[in-house]
């Protein structure tokens, strides 16, 4: 049942996506790009035709239907679905620039916003820092500096600026052995062989909330399940070797991580 709601869900969010599309090209005027003009994408291929979509009930879908009412009649197919039956969902489509509602379902219905809010926090990050923003991460020193010995009688500290890419195995140009080594490179420039004092991770550029309370328990075991951070590294991720049921390596090696294993093999 699970599975067949999960494939319902996809299929209406993507048939909605695609009445949306053809919405939006039918409101705006054809631009002109080397000489050629964009239109709105047919839905036959011969316009003279029609066809028709049978599922538990007939959809009509004929070059006599606008996308708005092709919409509503989607949206009204998603209101007697059997399996939403004990679901709750929710749509709204708005004019953006005179607020007008165009079409909407259920607009008062509290939801779990999800994926969705991407978007959302997509746009105010290039609203607030612009589309050339780049994240800082500084590496700092205190303390004194041996010149003659190459010893600092001090601590290092990397301060965190909030990249999530830091040590990212998906953006090779971060990764993390690239990263070391550019630490590493400039630790040399100072001429610094040695330290008498710590190496402090300074992560206070975002609140701590790694775990926020919205979260479900099952999201925390998927590779995106990872708390904001204002200095992460390697998504935050941990890798185990497991050799046998043994766990034998960790990277990155964290010497005061305790971990608990009850891999049983057979």
């Amino acid at each position: 049942m699970k599975q067949n709601l999960s494939f319902l869900a996809i299929f209406c969010l993507a048939l909605l996506l695609f009445l949306l599309s053809n919405l939006v090209f039918n409101h705006l005027e054809p631009q002109k790009i080397s000489n050629q003009e964009i239109l709105p994408m047919p839905i036959l291929k011969d316009s003279t035709e029609s066809a028709e979509i049978s599922t538990d009930s007939t959809i009509v879908l004929a070059d006599s239907i606008s996308p708005l009412k092709q919409l509503e009649q989607t949206l009204s197919e998603l209101d007697t679905a059997e399996a939403l039956i004990h679901g709750a969902w929710g749509f709204c489509l708005s004019n953006t620039k005179t607020g007008e509602i165009i079409a909407q379902r259920n607009p008062k219905q509290s939801l779990v916003p999800a994926s969705v809010m991407k978007m959302i926090n997509t746009g105010v990050a290039l609203q607030k820092a612009g589309k050339d923003y780049h994240f800082k991460t500084f590496l700092q020193i205190d303390g004194e500096l041996d010149s003659i010995n190459r010893i600092l009688k001090g601590n290092i500290y990397i301060k965190g600026g909030g990249d999530p890419t830091l040590g990212s195995r998906v953006y090779s140009g971060l990764a993390k052995e690239k990263i070391m080594n550019w630490w590493l490179d400039a630790i040399k420039k100072l001429k610094i062989d040695s330290v008498q004092g710590a190496i402090i991770a300074d992560a206070r550029f975002y609140e701590y909330e790694m775990i926020p309370a919205g979260w479900t328990w099952e999201d925390l075991q998927t590779d995106y399940g990872v708390g904001a951070s204002g200095l992460s590294f390697c998504e935050n991720t941990l890798e185990l070797t497991i050799n046998n049921g043994n766990i034998v390596e960790t990277s990155p090696n964290l010497p005061y991580l305790q971990l608990i294993n009850q891999i049983a093999t057979h």
